[in-house]
């Protein structure tokens, strides 16, 4: 797996890491062996049992699990993952099914926003990564770093998807998200659509996904 986490500072700049950090793109945590890879029947069970697709509006349910870890945590379509590590990045993700010289877009959101009973302000945008070279997430075009602690979220349970989109062609493409730039982007988290950003710029559906739950408790509200 490929590391991502810069110790939950600047997740999202590989420079940053090569520069401060002395580490490779490509350097990997020993955290264990990844759970093998569910069958599509088994994603798509996942997905409608903890209403997944229900709530983001998509219909057409990937084949493949995007792996991913928070140091012990390997992510296997509902794992719990401890608050104290959600604020941060994960430390791996990788994709093994992807086209040779192909290039692809990671949204990472939350769906539960405040609550999943009222989410009012669905979903959260936690983390947005496009132009990333087949598997290479530390060559990707950060859009939006990872951050956790300004999301509105209030106690209860939790879900936070992955989700990974094939672009069309085989060369980079152009996001025009301008607006992200702003100051404002705390605000512009919220309220946001991961079907109509991947209408925006031609994703199709997601060819490769992974979700966790978390608990939100007191603390996290007292320090938002």
């Amino acid at each position: 797996m490929h590391l991502i986490q810069s110790y939950g500072l600047f997740p999202c700049i590989t420079q940053w890491v090569i520069q401060f950090l002395g580490v490779s793109c490509y350097d990997f945590l020993n955290y264990g062996t990844p759970p093998p890879e569910l069958s599509a029947e088994a994603i798509k069970d996942a997905l409608i049992k903890h209403e997944i697709y229900k709530d983001l509006g998509y219909v057409n349910y990937p084949k493949h699990m995007l792996q991913v870890n928070y140091e012990v945590h390997h992510l296997q379509l509902g794992t719990r993952v401890p608050d104290y590590l959600a604020i941060i990045p994960p430390d791996g993700i990788n994709y093994t099914h992807y086209d040779k010289l192909g290039h692809y877009a990671l949204l990472v959101v939350g769906l539960d926003v405040p609550t999943r009973e009222k989410p009012s302000h669905r979903s959260y945008r936690h983390m947005t990564l496009a132009n990333i070279p087949e598997d290479r997430f530390l060559s990707a075009e950060c859009l939006v770093k990872y951050e956790w602690m300004d999301a509105p979220y209030e106690i209860g349970l939790h879900r936070v998807v992955f989700l990974l989109f094939k672009q069309e062609g085989e060369k980079p493409i152009v996001y025009d998200e301008s607006s992200l730039k702003r100051r404002e982007i705390d605000k512009l988290r919220s309220n946001f659509s991961a079907i109509k950003f991947s209408s925006k710029y031609n994703l199709g559906d997601p060819v490769a996904v992974n979700f966790f739950f978390t608990q939100i408790d007191e603390n996290h509200i007292e320090e938002h």
